[in-house]
């Protein structure tokens, strides 16, 4: 029974007779070579993160939003760009957004907007569809329709600051304040470029707060390890030797590091999107994974 028991233990940690001995040398000098690659791949991988950037899209030139866009930077020069947008919502048993609950609510946001020295710096423009338009004009008709939808259960609030004197968190704070308050029997979400940016939001009347720079490779890397323990449960019926499932793993990470260490010298030179990591770390795994299997 003990020689027996030393067998198995000699099968799954050393060399089968069946593999010749050049083999068996090659794959230790292979497997400390990815040692090697593995202890400097921190700081490689932390690299190629640093030198990602945010592409933005480019507007075809005959577009008419080119010509929008040199009317608001001819009257706005220091605008903040994008606005904030506040969404009042009926819950389910409340019919409608025209009620005079909305309409006290728009007019509060209008007046503390203008008065809360968090965001009175922006000097923003305030529209809404119980409010006037900036002058004091009374809301044209067509405008204010486009306010509010089809079935009168949601309107929208924009807030548009002029200048950029003044403190985003700040700002975002301000907003998180109205979030926490809806009006009685709706719901508010606010969103927006400033929101968006700092990774501040309300949705139904929740405040979150996300890390939008590392939000798709995080969810892309949970997804994927979703299904790394399904995928290695296969290769594990596959094969003889149990630490053979070390390949697959090793492979990965080997993978991505070197990918990375290939992609870094481009970086200064070509512009890398953020999301460009975890696409690449979701088709090495794919390969990995799928070369594995045969």
């Amino acid at each position: 029974r003990c020689r027996a028991a030393g067998a198995m233990r000699r099968g799954y940690f050393s060399r089968d007779s069946s593999v010749r001995s050049g083999a068996w040398n090659a794959s230790l000098v292979v497997l400390a070579t990815s040692g090697c690659v593995a202890l400097l791949g921190g700081s490689i991988v932390s690299e190629m993160f640093h030198k990602t950037r945010s592409i933005g899209w480019k507007t075809p030139p005959n577009s008419t939003s080119l010509a929008a866009e040199e009317e608001v930077q001819l009257y706005f020069p220091k605008r903040l760009q994008g606005s904030i947008v506040m969404a009042v919502e009926a819950l389910p048993d409340t019919p409608s957004v025209i009620s005079e609950a909305v309409a006290e609510f728009s007019r509060n946001v209008s007046q503390r907007v203008a008065e809360d020295w968090r965001v009175r710096s922006f000097k923003p423009i305030v529209l809404g569809y119980y409010l006037d338009s900036p002058g004091g004009q009374a809301m044209h008709k067509m405008i204010q329709e486009e306010l509010v939808s089809h079935d009168k259960r949601m309107t929208l609030i924009f807030i548009q600051p002029t200048t950029l004197e003044g403190s985003i968190s700040d700002a975002n704070a301000f907003l998180q304040e109205f979030c926490d308050q809806p009006p009685s029997g709706f719901t508010l979400h606010i969103t927006g470029m400033p929101s968006v940016m700092s990774g501040d939001g309300c949705f139904a009347g929740v405040h979150g707060k996300v890390n939008t720079r590392d939000m798709n490779f995080e969810l892309i890397f949970r997804a994927e390890l979703m299904t790394m323990p399904v995928a290695l449960i296969i290769i594990g019926r596959m094969v003889k030797y149990v630490r053979l499932l070390l390949l697959p793993l090793l492979l990965v990470i080997i993978s991505f590091i070197v990918c990375a260490a290939m992609l870094v010298p481009w970086m200064d030179i070509v512009p890398i999107a953020r999301d460009v990591p975890a696409a690449m770390g979701s088709v090495i795994m794919a390969l990995c994974l799928d070369y594995s299997l045969f």
